[in-house]
């Protein structure tokens, strides 16, 4: 009878930790799809912006920390830079971000686009 007891207790407690493990891994997937969401958005508000001449704006919207899609974000920010004219800020957040991930290639692609476009003033 107590071995019946304790499978009983062992299975309530199996139960009751997978339902806590459910929750939190699907809890933190929603809130993840959410942000991702909402970055979606705002990359592309700035999107619509720098393709609707509005330089300022997407510059405003495209700033942030680079992470997730901030490398998209990084992407818009840099080309509404330039758009304004402002080749040096363009070039040194391009310089900095080749810098911290040497081996992402869109980012060096747009360097070598910028150089190509306002010339290299180091070589």
């Amino acid at each position: 009878m107590w071995r019946g007891h304790r499978l009983g207790f062992l299975l309530v407690v199996v139960l009751a930790l997978a339902g806590v493990i459910v929750d939190v891994f699907v809890g933190s997937a929603n809130g993840a799809s959410a942000k991702h969401a909402s970055v979606s958005a705002a990359v592309a508000a700035a999107e619509q912006a720098l393709r609707g001449g509005e330089y300022e704006e997407a510059l405003r919207r495209a700033r942030g920390p680079i992470m997730g899609n901030g490398l998209e974000r990084l992407g818009i920010e840099v080309r509404a830079l330039v758009a304004l004219g402002r080749y040096a800020e363009a070039r040194s957040r391009l310089e900095g971000v080749v810098a911290a991930l040497p081996d992402h290639l869109p980012t060096r692609d747009l360097l070598m686009r910028l150089d190509a476009l306002v010339g290299d003033r180091e070589s």
